[in-house]
């Protein structure tokens, strides 16, 4: 029995070593994969405007996308620019400007959330995850869409409330998607 209660006493003081907090000279090292990526956003051009990036770059800046431990999500904003396009040439001009006269005036703009779409490069599950997208200025924006003067806009994807992704895996690639669809009316002058 004293054997016993002694093998037991050892034990415990060289689990209680195992954790016990670093010592001077003592060294630790932790490590993690970044990556940076970058994939051409799909844009579908009207016959008088288009969506451009900030400052009228062609492309759209992607947005990273933050995972909280608890399996939440949030994102930086992407910005978008609503400019007058000329189908017939393919030119991209100015930034269009509501009720602004160029022959024709732009009378409203509405953006509207066509669809939001999560992927896992590891098949992990997503289909129950919708997120919500906000616009800087507009707040909450879904299908039914938002009226607005706005021709720049900054957009964000987060969690709907109780809303969080499933147990991911280290390295997981997760990609966040949604399609924006902006209409404008137009007024002949």
């Amino acid at each position: 029995m004293k054997k016993l209660t002694l093998a037991s006493l050892v034990l415990a003081g060289i689990s209680t070593a195992v954790f016990a907090a670093p010592k001077d000279g003592d060294t630790d090292t932790a490590s993690a994969t970044l990556k940076w990526s970058a994939e051409m956003p799909i844009v579908a051009d009207g016959e008088w405007m288009t969506i451009t990036g900030q400052g009228g770059k062609a492309a759209l800046d992607n947005g990273a996308l933050t995972i909280n431990n608890d399996g939440t999500f949030d994102s930086e904003p992407i910005v978008m620019e609503i400019r007058s396009f000329d189908a017939n040439t393919g030119t991209i001009g100015e930034l269009l400007e509501v009720g602004k006269s160029t022959g024709v005036t732009v009378g409203t703009l509405r953006y509207a959330v066509e669809r939001t779409h999560f992927e896992s490069d590891k098949g992990t599950d997503l289909s129950g995850v919708s997120g919500q997208l906000k616009e800087g200025t507009l707040g909450p924006v879904d299908s039914a869409g938002k009226e607005t003067v706005a021709t720049v806009t900054s957009w964000t994807i987060h969690n709907a409330n109780g809303e969080s992704f499933p147990t991911l895996t280290g390295g997981e690639n997760v990609t966040a998607e949604a399609v924006i669809r902006v209409d404008a009316s137009y007024i002949t002058n």
